[in-house]
């Protein structure tokens, strides 16, 4: 088996609870020898879009939040990290995906394209839709993929993903306790349609009330771990020889093949957007 030891956790919205539920996922990446650690989507700092209107200190609290939250990275040891940041670009706020390594630091991997605007989720007055784009990075044996929160939904970016050799999809979110199981359900039929693996990890409670509910799912839709009461931090080690990039088996021997995505290798460098347009990350 060539395999990638993933741990995953889900982290709470309340900044006073952070440090004792970082203190688990440290310990978890270093008894495992975890190879890569997925986060939640904007972790470091209580949920700006909770809120309808942009207010200008709040993103500057949040921002200097993840910042000195992201410094703590180096206890994860060797181990990669992928998340989402908030990142200013010019006159656009992006939340950006990216992958830490101990050796470079983050690099920026894509910034978030479909953002939902309701109550709880006011995301399009705290940041700026961008074109989607489809950026891999290698993390052991494994092109990895990531789909922002809302993102996953979009069966079509994923399988761009797939066409772009991704054998494990991460979903980093902050999505409700009422959806709970509509994620897992999602996650289960992504894994289905794209024959990757499939990883999501989530906030927890505050105000809006973040349902958790981390999970890695096989590339046949099965449920290898989930997070759930008193197990906060999941580690799984994923086979990579079981993606099915090929499309070999059903349901991907009955679907179209996916778009070849415009495509751009980690590191210093601009990929293709889908109208051609260079985006930011």
């Amino acid at each position: 088996m060539s395999g990638l030891v993933l741990t995953v956790a889900e982290l709470p919205d309340e900044p006073e609870l952070l440090d004792a539920r970082w203190e688990l996922v440290v310990d978890a990446v270093r008894r495992h020898r975890s190879d890569l650690v997925l986060l939640p989507e904007l972790p470091f700092a209580s949920w700006l879009c909770a809120a309808p209107r942009f207010d200008r200190a709040a993103w500057d609290a949040a921002a200097a939040s993840d910042e000195r939250w992201r410094a703590r990275l180096a206890e994860l040891g060797d181990a990669a990290v992928v998340s989402t940041r908030p990142v200013p670009d010019g006159a656009r706020r992006l939340n950006q995906a990216y992958v830490w390594r101990a050796a470079g630091g983050p690099v920026p991997l894509r910034a978030k394209a479909h953002l939902p605007h309701e109550d709880g989720w006011w995301e399009r007055s705290w940041f700026t839709a961008v074109e989607p784009v489809v950026r891999t990075t290698r993390v052991g044996p494994l092109d990895v993929g990531v789909l922002i929160c809302s993102e996953m939904w979009s069966f079509d970016l994923a399988r761009r993903f797939r066409a772009a050799g991704a054998g494990l999809l991460l979903v980093p979110r902050a999505s409700g306790a009422s959806w709970g199981d509509r994620w897992l359900a999602g996650g289960r039929a992504l894994a289905l349609v794209t024959g990757a693996w499939c990883a999501s990890a989530n906030r927890s409670g505050g105000e809006v009330g973040f349902g958790g509910g981390c999970w890695v799912i096989d590339p046949d839709g099965g449920v290898v771990a989930r997070t759930g009461a008193g197990e906060p931090v999941i580690t799984v080690t994923v086979d990579a020889d079981l993606a099915d990039l090929t499309g070999e088996r059903y349901p991907r021997t009955v679907l179209p093949e996916a778009a070849e995505p415009e495509t751009a290798p980690e590191g210093p460098g601009a990929a293709v957007a889908a109208n051609g347009a260079v985006p930011a990350f």
